[in-house]
């Protein structure tokens, strides 16, 4: 967390633009700039600036928004439910399209089944989320007009008419994640249906099923549960560009207003309140190892 709130305070200065002439305009006069810069602390060295920013941030203040001046915890808080619902949904999507393909695709392997589904993940791993949502959006909402094209409801409020908004967005975002779990899944799964136990098993005239999900699938779950723990990372990350796509007001959307109005202390945060999300289950995935692999013992 350390590094990832350097390198945030450092990129983020690293942008072309100003934050005060940002505010107060090309055409404001030097008096108001400089008066302006003193008092939002940008007149001293970047060092200082950082420390006196860390030194507030690990006593649990974020600090205000140098645009709205609203607290940025506030803020984060007040939209992180609409992150939290799309990456849930999205999540669902890639884990019940990619773990079932996969497993197929091993199953089946050098079949139609398999060359159907590595055609997808493909295409899954080369079409850019924002591209599909585009289509998505192009196709459900302006000529089908199943799904509203503006407009939000959270799913908190009315849940029928929340996932009408949200069901897209997931889509873009889970379908293409969906691909990677599935390839990892295949991959995992044929080195796991090749091992002698499994043959054993058949031998004994388990029924295919019970190897398939009870033998196989449990054992190669290792590698698998690596990458869906990556996977939040890479849906966080997507978010960015979907909600701005749909204009669901979550926090990729904050981040995206907060760089083009170069509000330093609200991309901070947000970076740095998305980066404990993703290291907080990284930790979990970890954990979650000795349940899968029984090798794996804690303490």
């Amino acid at each position: 967390m350390i590094l990832v709130s350097m390198a945030v305070f450092i990129i983020i200065r690293l942008v072309p633009g100003d934050p005060v002439l940002t505010l107060l305009g090309p055409n404001a006069e030097p008096g108001m700039i400089e008066e302006l810069r003193n008092e939002l602390g940008l007149n001293r060295p970047v060092s200082t600036q950082y420390l006196l920013w860390f030194f507030k941030v690990i006593q649990g203040d974020l600090g205000k928004s140098i645009v709205s001046g609203r607290g940025i915890l506030e803020s984060i808080l007040e939209r992180i439910p609409i992150t939290f619902s799309l990456v849930f949904f999205a999540f669902l999507v890639a884990v019940v399209v990619g773990l079932p393909s996969g497993t197929a695709a091993a199953v089946h392997q050098n079949t139609k089944i398999d060359y159907l589904c590595m055609t997808f993940y493909l295409l899954g791993v080369s079409i850019p989320s924002f591209w599909l949502g585009l289509l998505l959006l192009l196709t459900f909402s302006v000529h089908l007009q199943w799904f509203p094209s503006i407009g939000f409801v959270s799913i908190f409020k009315d849940f029928y008419r929340g996932l009408q908004y949200l069901l897209l967005p997931a889509l873009s975002l889970g379908l293409i994640e969906s691909a990677i779990v599935g390839r990892m899944t295949r991959s995992s799964m044929l080195e796991i249906l090749r091992q002698e136990y499994i043959t054993t098993a058949k031998a004994k005239g388990l029924p295919a099923r019970r190897v398939i999900w009870r033998h196989a699938l449990k054992n190669a779950f290792g590698p698998i549960l690596t990458v869906i723990g990556l996977e939040v990372g890479f849906l966080l990350g997507g978010a960015v560009v979907t909600e701005t796509v749909f204009s669901l007001p979550g926090i990729g959307r904050l981040v995206v207003f907060s760089i083009y109005n170069r509000d330093y202390p609200m991309v901070q945060g947000c970076i740095l309140f998305i980066s404990l999300v993703y290291l907080t289950v990284s930790l979990i995935v970890d954990l979650l190892y000795g349940f899968f692999d029984p090798r794996i013992k804690y303490g």
